[in-house]
């Protein structure tokens, strides 16, 4: 995906730009030291949203999950031990105790419905011929002021639709219809067995696109992305785990060319390559987004907070056509649209040196494929968060089963 010309060329951009492109604008997250110090109960999140909105949540014994059909069926958090006890999504407390009123506000969410490209000459952030700068950034109406509806509701699961448009920065118009449904997993949904002493939440969102315009979507005018991203409390000693298909082979001692530069240097402090994982420091003290090459792939990552002994895993639906294309989120807006990846992960931090963090935060993303659909045509994607809690001989296991490497090697990289 990244190669050396392609981040020697990300590195001409203007990086003070760059950033505040998207974390002035475009993340403005004025949560004033909201971190695991000041997170509120799992009830008392839910009283908070409540002065401004209707939450809906899902139960199944202790695990419970919140989800705002004002925020296109957002999931806000979760909890596996009832509502006295800390959720483990992090959203914006400050700005949520209001009502919503602006498009651009970053409210964070364990599982938050967006549209790629935020980049790229077919970007869905700015309208048609502004100048693409900081001031004229506009996250679209459709993911960020549009509620959805409400059609079904069992008490572990709900379904949530809605008919958007959208623009591009090319002028083209999408005319679609969501279908969105989370769900929380039982057991028999999980990809391994469960060590009896854990305590564990998982549930799954399943957004379908339908192409409801009376054209087709082409590369050629412009195509997007199906873009699921969940906010979570970063520590001193967060490390999400990426396992890859295939090694990444070095190049005069450089490996982390292989890792997508987005918008800061990949560091070695917080970003290493080791035979077939890729592992990244999510300590919310260095601005930083890396993604991860389509071909080296696996429908599966995660972190570990060994602070509070706490795995989390995401799973999400891949497709075999090694010949589909995704969008292209660099901050670049020449060149290959279509050079995308499934796979991001962001890690809050100041944007430069006489600034504070916007969080403290760190992103699990995930991606279809472009949507390429002709009228009536539909696709989905999966994306699936599950949270593992016990003591760290019980965690061990889930790290072997599910990554291939032992939770001392994970807990040791950094």
């Amino acid at each position: 995906m990244i190669n050396h010309s392609i981040a020697k060329a990300s590195a001409t951009f203007n990086k003070k730009t760059n950033l505040l492109f998207l974390f002035g604008a475009f993340f403005t997250f004025c949560a004033k030291g909201q971190d695991l110090s000041t997170q509120l109960s799992f009830a008392n999140e839910v009283q908070l949203l409540k002065k401004h909105y209707s939450p809906i949540i899902l139960s199944r014994d202790k695990q419970k999950v919140i989800v705002l059909a004002e925020l296109q069926g957002r999931v806000m958090s979760s909890t596996d031990q009832g509502d006295k006890y800390n959720g483990y999504g992090r959203f914006n407390y400050e700005y949520l105790s209001k009502p919503h009123h602006d498009r651009n506000a970053a409210m964070g969410g364990a599982d938050r419905l967006w549209f790629g490209p935020d980049a790229s000459k077919y970007s869905l952030f700015f309208e048609p011929g502004v100048q693409t700068i900081p001031e004229n950034i506009n996250v679209p109406i459709a993911v960020s002021m549009t509620p959805f509806d409400v059609i079904s509701k069992a008490n572990d699961s709900v379904t949530l639709t809605k008919a958007l448009a959208m623009k591009n920065y090319q002028g083209f118009n999408f005319k679609f219809k969501v279908d969105r449904t989370i769900q929380l997993l039982d057991k028999t949904q999980l990809p391994m067995p469960l060590p009896a002493d854990i305590n564990w939440v998982g549930y799954s969102t399943t957004t379908s696109v339908e192409n409801i315009s009376t054209q087709a979507w082409t590369k050629e005018t412009g195509l997007f992305s199906i873009w699921d991203l969940g906010a979570f409390y970063p520590s001193k000693k967060t490390t999400v785990i990426i396992p890859l298909r295939q090694s990444i082979e070095t190049k005069n001692s450089e490996p982390l060319k292989k890792a997508t530069r987005y918008f800061s240097d990949i560091k070695e402090s917080h970003t290493k390559i080791i035979d077939h994982m890729v592992y990244y420091k999510a300590d919310a003290n260095y601005m930083n987004k890396i993604g991860i090459p389509v071909e080296h792939t696996k429908p599966i990552f995660g972190s570990y907070d060994e602070e509070r002994k706490l795995l989390t895993v995401v799973t999400f639906s891949m497709t075999s056509d090694t010949d589909a294309d995704y969008v292209n989120g660099i901050w670049r807006f020449e060149g290959d649209a279509y050079n995308g990846e499934i796979i991001n992960v962001f890690n809050d931090g100041a944007p430069d040196e006489q600034s504070k963090p916007f969080g403290p935060f760190y992103e699990l993303e995930t991606s279809s494929i472009a949507l390429a659909l002709t009228p009536k045509q539909k696709y989905q994607h999966r994306h699936t968060t599950m949270h593992f809690q016990a003591d760290e001989t019980s965690l061990n296991i889930l790290t072997r089963q599910l990554f291939g490497v032992p939770l001392e090697q994970i807990k040791s990289v950094f």
